[in-house]
């Protein structure tokens, strides 16, 4: 009697590592192992079943603690190997089914995987399913793809390069790119991340993070929370960055910022978000109940903007609510559909690229609530407006106004020194309605005060001192090597300088010479000026030689300055 042929063995690993590792992967390529094909069915027999074909091996195991950076290349897992063939002959004849193709990285522990930008990593394809010997026999299962990464039991992992899935035998589905399972899993993207295939938290023990990172701005669209990136319990913002989030999403697990900013531009209602020290959240949105922790900013808009609450807002102390404002009226808001609890700071600043404040008091909307607001705003800091003092007003119910009056505080009062004192006064005496005027009101005192020193001219006397020292340095360059090039020939004629091929029209050697200069100058701050300092440097070169009776040459120079600088 005829039986089943035998399971096709499992591919290897590429690249193996256990507890305790520390790795960094620069290669051109790893790949894991190819599954060995299933056993054929015999040919006569019943059943006559051919097997299972082997699954493909991970390009990169790594198992307990420790780190691997996937820094170039291409990391790939092994195919999975094809089923066997069912037997010809009476009976039953099953062919056995593809196998899996190999993950791209499986790690297993609590280590960290960091995929750099430019290395890409793949899981294998699935084997193909064996042919049926007879006709109507039960369907034998493509082989499924890899997944790229698949990850458990606390792994971090930080993505900048390219992740994707497997194809299963028939090249029809594509496994998942990422599969987190175990639960305290933490994925974070850094810009210019690219996922080909699904993001998958299995959805259990602690559940897992996404992570917005890295210190270059990307942006994300919300609806792929649930769609390519699905099961995370909890979003968070790190890293310097500015993620900007766009479109609509449902994702109902916490969110937290907890460095860097947040911009929400789209719909993000169900979602309760807090802002801890450091963090900031941006945008002309809608969010969820919010909470602003001590050290943790809210800032409306991009430029002068308003941003929804769905919920509840409270402010804690330490908090700061920033708020930029321009033309009368016009000025950030916060719009609440519950409650609003207030603490912190007001921080009030100009919104870039804007230019005019009233200069008589003008009232602003800076927060509503359809709910109770209780408590107040511990201070109002205007110190990004120096001609301006700011007071919150909270009579009208359910609103919170901002006041902002202009103070005693001249033009001339910030300037510093003769020459920003005489353009300030300038400036000032132009008076309302002057776009120059107007300008200088929205500043702080040291950016009115830079305003002035440019204005003043000031800077142009040490360019031109920079200038001018810098012509003497060349000119100094050049004579010293006319005076040299004369002192190095000696009364046969003969030259002292390394001598270069010559031709029938040149009776004695040339030379290549090149010469480097630099000075440093300061001018100290006087009753008249500011202090600044020039720092200036280049390089002279040239090749001379005798030519008949003659000494001939040619120079070039190559100044490199930075401008002039006050101090």
């Amino acid at each position: 009697m005829g039986g089943a042929g035998g399971k096709g063995g499992d591919g290897g690993g590429g690249v193996v590592m256990a507890n305790g590792y520390s790795v960094a992967v620069d290669v051109t390529s790893v790949t894991g192992g190819t599954g060995g094909k299933g056993g054929d069915g015999a040919d006569i027999g019943n059943p006559a079943t051919g097997s299972k074909g082997g699954d493909g091996g991970a390009g990169v195991i790594a198992s307990g603690s420790g780190s691997v950076t996937i820094k170039t290349g291409t990391i790939r897992g092994g195919n999975g190997g094809d089923g066997g063939r069912g037997g010809i002959g009476f009976g039953t004849s099953i062919a056995g089914d593809g196998g899996r193709g190999g993950y791209g990285v499986d790690v297993a522990g609590t280590g960290d995987l960091i995929i750099q930008a430019g290395t890409i990593v793949i899981g294998g394809n699935g084997g193909i399913a064996g042919v049926p010997g007879t006709t109507n026999p039960p369907a034998p299962a493509t082989g499924l793809g890899g997944a790229g990464i698949r990850a458990s039991g606390g792994t971090n992992v930080t993505v900048a390069g390219t992740v994707a899935g497997g194809w299963n035998g028939t090249n029809t589905v594509q496994a998942n790119a990422l599969d987190f399972t175990g639960g305290g899993n933490s994925l974070t993207l850094v810009s210019g991340y690219t996922f080909n295939g699904n993001v998958v938290s299995d959805g259990t023990g602690l559940g897992d993070k996404l992570i917005f990172g890295g210190g270059d701005n990307a942006s994300f669209a919300l609806s792929q929370l649930g769609g390519k990136f699905q099961n995370f319990s909890t979003i968070e913002k790190s890293g310097s960055s500015v993620w900007t989030l766009t479109g609509t999403s449902s994702f109902s697990g916490n969110t937290i910022i907890r460095a860097g900013t947040l911009v929400v531009d789209g719909s993000y209602i169900n979602s309760a978000l807090t802002i801890a020290l450091g963090g900031t959240l941006k945008g002309q949105g809608i969010v969820g109940t919010t909470t602003v922790n001590s050290g943790g900013t809210i800032n409306p808009g991009n430029g002068i903007g308003t941003l929804h609450v769905n919920g509840a807002l409270v402010f804690a102390a330490g908090s700061t609510y920033a708020v930029e404002g321009a033309l009368e009226g016009a000025a950030d808001r916060l719009e609440v559909t519950g409650t609003a609890s207030l603490n912190g700071t007001v921080l009030v600043s100009s919104a870039l690229g804007a230019n005019l404040f009233p200069l008589t008091p003008s009232q602003y909307t800076i927060l509503t609530a359809a709910g109770a607001i209780t408590g107040t705003f511990a201070s109002v800091d205007t110190s990004a407006l120096a001609f301006f003092d700011g007071q919150l007003d909270y009579s009208i119910a359910h609103a919170v106004k901002l006041t902002l009056t202009r103070n005693d505080l001249g033009l001339v009062d910030v300037a510093m020194g003769g020459n920003q004192k005489s353009t300030a006064g300038a400036i000032e005496s132009l008076g309302l309605g002057n776009p120059l005027y107007t300008g200088i009101l929205g500043l702080s005192s040291s950016q009115a005060q830079s305003a002035f020193q440019q204005l003043s001219g000031e800077g142009l006397g040490a360019s031109g001192q920079s200038q001018e020292q810098t012509s003497g340095l060349v000119s100094t360059s050049i004579v010293d090597r006319v005076n040299h090039a004369f002192d190095a020939i000696d009364q046969s004629g003969a030259s002292n300088y390394v001598s270069a091929a010559s031709s029938s029209d040149v009776e004695a050697s040339r030379s290549i010479w090149l010469s480097a200069y630099g000075a440093r100058s300061s001018v100290a701050a006087g009753v008249q000026n500011s202090a600044s300092a020039t720092d200036t440097g280049g390089l002279t070169f040239g090749l001379d030689g005798e030519l008949g009776a003659w000494t001939v040459g040619i120079w070039a120079a190559m100044d490199v300055r930075p401008a002039p600088s006050p101090r």
